[in-house]
């Protein structure tokens, strides 16, 4: 299994010695430099949802996932129909919005 390697990547070093059938030996070295590949996060915003209205909402970003196993940074942003503040903060995996009564 291949060493788990930061930013920085990681330098492998091998000897190789081979003998032959007289006891005569030989070495010789090589070097795998091991890079640090970081993929990106998987964001999934949950299953999308039809509710009644006077209700109060949550989203769930909790099936987002670091690949790479690291922290995940939520940024909720609402792009279609009115303005609606969301009740905490929208850098959580789960903001909940009150959905109020249409006039």
């Amino acid at each position: 299994m291949p060493p788990n390697v930061g930013p920085e990547g990681q330098t492998l070093g091998f000897q190789l010695t081979v003998t032959d059938s007289e006891g005569l030996h030989s070495s010789d070295t090589c070097l795998v430099n091991v890079l640090w590949i970081n993929q990106p996060p998987a964001a999934n915003a949950g299953t999308d949802q039809n509710v009644n209205q006077d209700v109060s909402v949550t989203l769930d970003g909790t099936g987002s996932a670091d690949l790479d196993g690291g922290a995940l940074a939520y940024s909720w942003l609402q792009t279609v129909g009115s303005p609606l503040t969301l009740d905490n903060s929208p850098a959580q995996p789960n903001p909940a919005f009150w959905l109020p009564q249409a006039d």
